[in-house]
């Protein structure tokens, strides 16, 4: 069976737009089901409070006493601007970022000397582990790391009251 030239340039012209248009449904397709699993993950997340959290910062006032609890992702920016993650109010806009690596939280400042870790000032980069205290604009937090964050070095405590037994 031979097929004309003309009858060839025809079905050749329309495959170009069927695969044009299977292709813009697949992408279609593809971006609709990730909506559906971010939208399904947020849910999720809702529902867990500290999902994704890996302790705590806590506020000091000056007597060193906790004012307030904020919350710790695993990594994030530290400041006063509203898109930090950990926001106190009246410290500089964008203090610093960190990010939590094996060794401990890693922390980056904005403003070399501007913030001090354990009392020593940091110029770029200082590695922060349980109990570390950063300074910065006169406020001072305390991480607090969850019992389940360990870091290199460390080895899990045993379980109050003995040992578990399955």
């Amino acid at each position: 069976m031979v097929m004309s030239n003309q009858f060839y340039g025809v079905i050749a012209y329309a495959m170009r737009y069927w695969f044009l248009a299977l292709t813009l449904t697949a992408l279609c397709a593809l971006v609709g089901w990730m909506r559906r699993a971010a939208v399904i993950r947020r849910r999720r997340l809702a529902g867990l409070p500290d999902a994704g959290m890996i302790g705590e910062w806590a506020l000091l006032d000056a007597s060193g006493e906790t004012a307030a609890l904020l919350p710790a992702p695993a990594d994030g920016l530290i400041g006063g601007d509203r898109h930090c993650d950990v926001r106190v109010e009246g410290m500089p806009r964008f203090a610093a970022r960190y990010a939590l690596e094996k060794d401990g939280l890693h922390l980056r400042p904005f403003a070399p000397g501007k913030i001090a870790v354990d009392g020593q000032p940091v110029q770029r980069k200082a590695v922060l582990r349980h109990g570390a205290t950063l300074s910065c604009g006169g406020y001072t937090l305390q991480l607090r790391l969850f019992a389940g964050v360990l870091l290199k070095g460390e080895t899990p405590a045993p379980a109050a009251g003995g040992e578990a037994s399955c």
